[in-house]
């Protein structure tokens, strides 16, 4: 993909299907998902170069689909259809990282600018997928689950938070 092209992240929206007080573009999920990849990469003493690298592209797909929601893609058997460059590099733990990063970014989101009943049902769904991901992750690397969580609660206990109108 060509840089023209990825400069295009900044047009595709996300959420396109659920009630939000603001639109998110895809390079503002993107760059939000790389700082807390890179965070729970400091949090366990990892090095974040591959992290950092998977995680800038773990969603240029987008570029050419924009925002598939979910239950699509699920019903289309869409799963992670662009592997990039960046993933190539990572080993399991690094892939998982970004994956942890991907819902705590979407959950983070939601729970700042959701609307509505649908909205709130979403939320939860992220939730629940997130806790049965650190399961199963927690079963082999716990200390990245540990970490991730710290990374969760300093994003819920942020000083910047904002009021919602």
């Amino acid at each position: 993909m060509e840089i023209q092209d990825i400069m295009l992240a900044q047009d595709i929206k996300r959420w396109t299907i659920v009630r939000m007080m603001r639109e998110q573009s895809l390079a503002e999920h993107t760059f939000n998902v790389t700082m807390i990849a890179r965070a729970i990469c400091k949090e366990i003493g990892l090095d974040d170069s591959n992290v950092t690298r998977y995680a800038l592209d773990h969603d240029l797909d987008e570029i050419l689909t924009g925002d598939i929601p979910t239950p699509a893609k699920q019903r289309l058997k869409i799963r992670d259809p662009y592997k990039g460059s960046g993933r190539a590099l990572c080993d399991s733990q690094e892939i998982s990282i970004v994956m942890l990063a991907d819902m705590i970014e979407a959950i983070a989101f939601i729970q700042d600018n959701q609307i509505g009943r649908h909205a709130n049902v979403v939320a939860e769904e992220l939730t629940t997928r997130y806790t049965r991901r650190c399961d199963l992750i927690s079963a082999t690397n716990p200390k990245l689950i540990t970490a991730a969580n710290k990374v969760v609660l300093k994003l819920l206990d942020s000083p910047y938070e904002t009021e919602k109108s």
